[in-house]
């Protein structure tokens, strides 16, 4: 399981059993971005063999563009996604 936190339509644990998931699929399965979503800098947060943290930012904004599917990398299973929000300034 995995789970995706932040600025996306349907936050949640999901299962990602049976098959290889990539960020940007996983995205997709929680709906998608919401409208104030940073897509450019969404923070993947796995651990390596040894259990020690590894943090890394994704543009899958770029990915989703028709971008290096390369650069999209796979999910493992117990894994966090997060995706901040924009911040939004209101000026007038």
């Amino acid at each position: 399981q995995v789970y995706v936190l932040g600025a996306v339509n349907s936050p949640g644990l999901y299962s990602i059993r049976g098959s290889q998931f990539t960020l940007s699929q996983v995205i997709l399965m929680a709906d998608g971005f919401t409208r104030f979503a940073k897509k450019t800098k969404v923070r993947l947060i796995s651990k390596d063999e040894r259990g020690e943290k590894i943090e890394s930012l994704v543009n899958v904004d770029k990915i989703l563009d028709g971008g290096d599917r390369d650069d999209d990398p796979v999910v493992k299973p117990g894994d966090m996604v997060i995706v901040e929000e924009k911040m939004i300034s209101f000026t007038g």
